[in-house]
């Protein structure tokens, strides 16, 4: 019978555990949808590189290890220079939420001076 108990209270956990908060959890944080987009046409963009060096490199007769040679060298350049202009888009996109953020916290300290000096003269 404590079988039965037991399985009956596992169901009321799983309840509690849906109706928590969605802000706490850290998977549910997206960046801006102008860097997810830079971050996916990067990924693709390297992958066709590599593809289309590949089969134009097999298509002109050279050896399969040449090929490949050749492949991964385009995927590693392309992909620096895709990782350094995404870097540099992070980079941005990072200082700019974080002047945001300071203005936005000066705005306030300012708003509070104000209202504590109007409280102090009246």
């Amino acid at each position: 019978m404590s079988s039965k108990s037991e399985n009956k209270s596992q169901p009321k956990l799983a309840k509690s555990a849906k109706t928590t908060p969605k802000d706490n959890n850290p998977q549910e944080t997206h960046l801006p949808t102008i860097l997810e987009f830079a971050f996916t046409f990067s990924r693709i963009l390297v992958l066709l590189v590599g593809v289309l060096i590949a089969l134009v490199s097999v298509i002109s007769g050279v050896s399969p290890l040449t090929a490949a040679f050749r492949s991964g060298l385009g995927m590693l350049v392309v992909g620096l220079i895709l990782w350094a202009l995404s870097w540099m888009m992070s980079t941005g996109s990072l200082e700019a939420a974080l002047e945001e953020r300071k203005n936005q916290a000066d705005e306030e300290a300012k708003a509070i001076q104000e209202s504590s000096t109007m409280e102090l003269q009246a």
